[in-house]
C-alpha cells in the first residue's frame, strides 16, 4: 500500500503475535502505560525483532519521551534498517512539529544524523512560528556539516582502499560492473516495450525518493516534478489504451497529489505554477474512478480520506477511513499483523478528524446555546403578549359602550 511500513515479519513466533496484539489494542485505546509494559517484555524476549522495538519508541513518542524514543528508533534501525520507521512516525504527529522536533533533537544526540534530517526536512515544509522555523534550521545546519564530514571521511576512505585493491580485485570489480551494465541494458530494452504500471512507479518512487534524500543535495524540486511528470505520462498512456485499470486511476491520483505538494514549496519562492488545491478535481476523479473498478482497494480509500481532510469535509474523511479499516478486517482476516499494520497506519488520521469534529460539535452546541432564549423567557413573553391583546380588546369594549 502506498506508504505502507514494510517490516520484515518471517519467522515471527505465535506469542510474540499475540502479544503484539494485545500491545497494538492497548495503544489504540490510548492505554500507554499497558502498552509500553508490553512492549518492553517483547523487547526483552525477542532483542532481534524490530516490531518490538517500532511499537515502543512510538509509545513513548506519544508520551513525549523523546530520548527514550530516539533509543527505541535506533534498535528498530539496527534489527531492520528497511523498516520504514520514519513515515509512520511522520503520521503520528500531523499537527503537532514540536513533537516532531524534539524527536529530531532526540535522533540527533543519539548520531543518528540521516533520520534527523529527515524529520528537519518535513518540519521545514509545515506551517511554523519564527521562532520553531529558526530552531529547525540551526540543526539542520549542524546535521548538514556533520554528514559533510562522513562524506569525505568515507571518501577519504574510499581512495586509501582503491590505492591498495590489487589487481585482481580491479579485475573482478570490472567483471561486476560490466554484468551490471548488461542487466540495466536488457532491462531498459523490456521497459522500453509499451507503457506499464512498473516503469510508471519506477519514476514515481525515483521522484519520491530524491523528494525525501536527507542531504538535500539531489532535492532539486523542479527535477522531480519532471521525474513526476514522467510516471504521470505513462499512467495516462495506459489509461488510453485501457481506461478501466484502476491501478493506473489510483497511480495517477497519487502522483498528481505529489506534483501539487512539491508545487506548493515551488511557490514558495515563484508563484508560477500550480498549487496543490489546483489538482484536487483530478485526484477525486481518478480515485471515484479507481473505486468504482476496485471497491476493495485499501490505499484508494485512504488517499480519498486524506483528500477530504485537506478539503475540511470531516464526515467524509472519517467515512473513508473507517472503510478502509473495515475492508483491511475482511481482507486480512487471517493475518492480524497486516490488519494491526493497517490500522496503526490510518488510526492517527482518523483520530485528527474525530478530534475535529468534536470540536465543531462543541463549537455548534454553543453557538445554539448562546442564540436561543431560555424556557422561562419564552413563557414569560408569551404571556406578556396575551396580555397586551386582553388590554386592547377591553379598551374596545369601553368604546363602544361609550359610543
Amino acid at each position: 500500500m502506498a506508504d505502507e511500513i514494510e517490516i520484515d515479519s518471517s519467522d515471527i513466533p505465535v506469542e510474540f503475535e499475540s502479544k503484539q496484539a494485545e500491545a497494538e489494542k492497548a495503544f489504540l485505546d490510548i492505554d500507554l502505560d499497558t502498552a509500553k509494559h508490553i512492549y518492553l517484555e517483547l523487547t526483552i524476549a525477542y532483542p532481534k525483532l524490530a516490531q518490538g522495538w517500532f511499537g515502543l519508541a512510538r509509545v513513548y513518542f506519544m508520551e513525549e519521551s523523546f530520548p527514550e524514543c530516539a533509543r527505541a528508533y535506533k534498535k528498530c534501525i539496527l534489527a531492520n534498517p528497511t523498516s520504514g520507521i520514519f513515515n509512520r512516525f511522520l503520521s503520528l504527529s500531523l499537527d503537532n512539529p514540536e513533537k516532531l522536533f524534539g524527536l529530531a533533537e532526540a535522533l540527533y544526540k543519539e548520531a543518528l544524523y540521516d533520520e534527523s534530517m529527515k524529520f528537519t526536512d518535513r518540519l521545514v515544509e509545515l506551517k511554523i512560528s519564527l521562532e520553531e522555523r529558526t530552531k529547525v534550521l540551526v540543526l539542520r545546519e549542524e546535521l548538514h556539516n556533520l554528514l559533510a564530514d562522513k562524506m569525505a571521511e568515507k571518501t577519504k576512505e574510499y581512495k586509501k582502499g582503491e590505492r591498495g585493491a590489487n589487481v585482481f580485485m580491479k579485475s573482478i570489480i570490472g567483471f561486476v560492473l560490466i554484468g551490471l551494465l548488461v542487466g540495466f541494458i536488457l532491462l531498459f530494452l523490456h521497459v522500453r516495450k509499451g507503457p506499464n504500471i512498473q516503469k510508471g512507479r519506477a519514476f514515481f518512487q525515483s521522484a519520491y525518493r530524491m523528494k525525501m534524500d536527507s542531504t538535500g543535495k539531489v532535492r532539486q524540486l523542479k527535477h522531480i516534478v519532471k521525474e513526476y511528470g514522467l510516471a504521470d505520462e505513462i499512467f495516462q498512456d495506459i489509461l488510453k489504451k485501457n481506461p478501466n485499470n484502476a491501478q493506473a486511476h489510483y497511480w495517477l491520483a497519487r502522483t498528481y497529489w505529489e506534483i501539487g505538494k512539491v508545487n506548493n514549496e515551488i511557490n514558495i519562492a515563484n508563484a508560477d505554477s500550480k498549487l496543490e488545491t489546483d489538482f484536487f478535481v483530478q485526484i477525486q476523479k481518478h480515485l471515484d474512478k479507481a473505486i468504482q473498478l476496485d471497491s476493495n482497494n485499501i490505499d484508494t480509500y485512504i488517499l480519498l480520506g486524506r483528500l477530504k481532510m485537506k478539503e475540511n469535509k470531516l464526515k467524509d474523511a472519517k467515512d473513508f477511513f473507517e472503510k478502509a479499516i473495515e475492508i483491511s478486517e475482511s481482507k486480512y482476516s487471517g493475518d492480524k499483523i497486516k490488519v494491526s499494520e493497517i490500522k496503526s497506519t490510518v488510526q492517527p488520521f482518523l483520530s485528527w478528524v474525530n478530534t475535529k469534529l468534536q470540536e465543531e460539535k462543541t463549537n455548534k452546541n454553543e453557538e445554539d446555546g448562546k442564540g436561543k432564549p431560555g424556557k422561562e423567557e419564552t413563557v414569560s413573553k408569551k404571556e406578556g403578549e396575551q396580555k397586551k391583546t386582553k388590554t386592547k380588546d377591553d379598551k374596545g369594549k369601553d368604546t363602544q359602550e361609550s359610543k
